[in-house]
């Protein structure tokens, strides 16, 4: 190989290299079949290939994957991901439908009612525990409303659910901007 080749493909891995650092390498699987799963829980891959995955993507070492369906079927998913192991389940209620993009084009909105976060510990999950174990923290969202009502909700007892915050959020901003007025008001000099 001549000197120059070898100096073409040298340059040519630095700016891949460069390029991999800067703004990360990822893929959108889509709703087709996914086969990689180094490291996953057993039992992740099969769940993400579940029929009702409307979409998914990676990101360097992180995974997400759109779910689409009723009570029925996200009640039968949360059922099969409170069996997964070695990681922290957790259960995140978002009020309302799902709204925004799909987080890899700015301008797609994919229909869906829950999501998967499969987030490798250090690439976005934090670093586990001593007494944790797994190198996943696989975190699952629920987005309330159209086809799932939290009243219809069947959650495992070792499932941890949590909020969202998106409505403690409105409430605080709310008082907030009350709150202004009032001292507005009160500044005012009267007449």
């Amino acid at each position: 190989m001549s000197r120059n080749a070898l100096i073409v493909m040298a340059m040519a891995a630095a700016v891949a290299t460069a390029c991999s650092v800067a703004t990360g390498w990822g893929v959108r699987f889509g709703a087709g079949p996914m086969s990689y799963s180094d490291g996953w829980p057993d039992g992740l891959l099969d769940l993400c290939n579940r029929k009702s995955r409307v979409d998914g993507y990676w990101v360097n070492a992180n995974t997400w994957c759109h779910f689409a369906g009723d009570v029925k079927a996200f009640n039968a998913f949360l059922n099969r991901y409170a069996s997964l192991k070695p990681t922290p389940l957790t259960l995140i209620l978002h009020p309302g439908p799902r709204r925004g993009n799909d987080g890899w084009t700015a301008d797609k909105i994919v229909p869906s009612n829950w999501m998967l976060s499969i987030l490798r510990r250090g690439w976005g999950a934090p670093e586990a525990e001593p007494r944790e174990t797994g190198k996943y923290v696989v975190t699952l969202h629920l987005w309330l409303g159209n086809t799932i009502a939290l009243q219809d909700l069947d959650v495992p007892l070792n499932v941890n659910v949590e909020s969202s915050q998106e409505i403690d959020r409105f409430i605080a901003d709310h008082v907030a901007k009350q709150s202004l007025v009032h001292k507005r008001d009160e500044a005012k000099p009267a007449k």
